[in-house]
C-alpha cells in the first residue's frame, strides 16, 4: 500500500516538494504521519479554521480553509483531510 501511495506522489520521476493538507484535526494528523513516512515532500502545511498561525507537528497552519483557492499554484498538491462529509464535498 505504501509503495502505491508513493507512486501517486511521484510524477515523471520528479519528487513533489510542497503539500497542503486541509484539516489539522485527528484525520489530518494521521495523514501527515503517513505522508511523512513516504518522504516525498520537503514542505507540508495545513489549512484549518480552528488553529490558524499555529504549528502542528512542525507544520505551519497557514490559514483557514477559506484560503484554499489562494494556495494554488504554490501548493499544487492539496490533500483534503476533513472527516465531515458535507464540508469535504463543498471543498471538492
Amino acid at each position: 500500500m505504501i509503495g502505491k501511495l508513493c507512486s501517486f506522489f511521484v510524477l515523471g520521476g520528479n519528487i513533489i516538494r510542497k503539500l497542503l493538507i486541509v484539516g489539522a484535526g485527528d484525520h489530518g494528523r494521521c495523514c501527515l504521519d503517513i505522508i511523512r513516512d513516504l518522504n516525498c515532500y520537503d514542505e507540508i502545511s495545513f489549512l484549518d479554521d480552528s488553529c490558524v498561525d499555529k504549528t502542528i507537528n512542525d507544520c505551519k497552519v497557514i490559514g483557514g480553509i477559506d484560503k484554499i483557492e489562494n494556495c494554488y499554484p504554490e501548493y499544487k498538491d492539496i490533500f483534503i483531510a476533513i472527516g465531515n462529509n458535507e464540508l469535504r464535498k463543498k471543498l471538492i
